[in-house]
């Protein structure tokens, strides 16, 4: 999807190696539902969005 496309380009320009790239969005068909149902269900809303950055902000800190 888009973010390999974007990892791609990223890798090409040589993009330093202490970055962290986190790629969200639908790894499934979709769910039915209402729009905040299906994002709640893939956790692609805000609240899962924000969760999933700070998860990955810690770990960062966690190795350093």
């Amino acid at each position: 999807g888009q973010g390999e496309f974007i990892n791609s380009k990223l890798a090409k320009i040589k993009l330093r190696a202490d970055v962290k790239i986190l790629n969200l969005g639908f790894r499934d068909v979709p769910a039915c539902g209402q729009n905040i149902e299906v994002l709640e269900f893939h956790g692609l809303d805000a609240n899962s969005i924000s969760n999933a950055i700070k998860q990955t902000m810690d770990s960062r800190t966690a190795k350093s």
